[in-house]
């Protein structure tokens, strides 16, 4: 049985594990009350709805399950600030519903990098070669594919720029440089 509403265009599909299970409902045998009830005539069964029961229905609680930078665990707390070489991550995240978790679906991006959000069904995501600068990942879940309300989780670190690209090193090079230039130009 699969619910639309017009209005929003949220939908969801009921089955076994909202306890509908082989309902068989008729063709052209539904009704609307004047209450906003639903009734559904089913081969052996009328099913009563009731949409303000959908509001009910909230998203999905996320976490992560790990998130690792090469093949060492990070700890979500510590400094999240890693050294130019430090640029593999792996995030393992999920979602816990408690009506619907085989409906569940992850949509994530890495602020920074990616320009559109990925969608998955597996709570997984890896990315490598990262250049310098300023990453947020960020993963919603949903039951309906609906993530305009969906629940954000958000991880947030920063890979330095190498020394070479570094203010620092620049200056001193090039002070390098000049210093040497005059000093031959001193020297002559």
């Amino acid at each position: 049985l699969v619910l639309f509403n017009t209005k929003t265009g949220f939908n969801i599909s009921l089955d076994e594990e909202y306890g509908l299970s082989e309902i068989q409902p008729s063709l052209n045998a539904s009704f609307i009350d004047n209450n906003g009830i639903c009734w559904i005539g089913c081969k052996d069964k009328i099913i009563r709805f009731h949409p303000a029961t959908m509001a009910s229905l909230k998203d999905p609680v996320n976490s992560f399950s790990k998130i690792q930078q090469f093949d060492q665990v990070i700890q979500i707390g510590l400094d999240t600030t890693f050294s130019y070489s430090q640029n593999q991550f792996y995030f393992e995240f999920n979602a816990v519903h408690f009506l619907a978790s085989d409906h569940i679906e992850y949509r994530y991006k890495l602020d920074g990098y990616d320009s559109d959000w990925i969608l998955s069904k597996e709570g997984k995501a890896s990315y490598s070669k990262l250049l310098h600068g300023r990453y947020t990942f960020i993963v919603q879940s949903s039951i309906n594919n609906q993530f305009n309300t969906a629940n954000q989780l958000c991880f947030s670190f920063e890979i330095q720029a190498p020394y070479w690209k570094q203010g620092w090193f620049v200056f001193f090079v090039v002070s390098g440089i000049l210093f040497s230039f005059f000093y031959l130009l001193r020297r002559r």
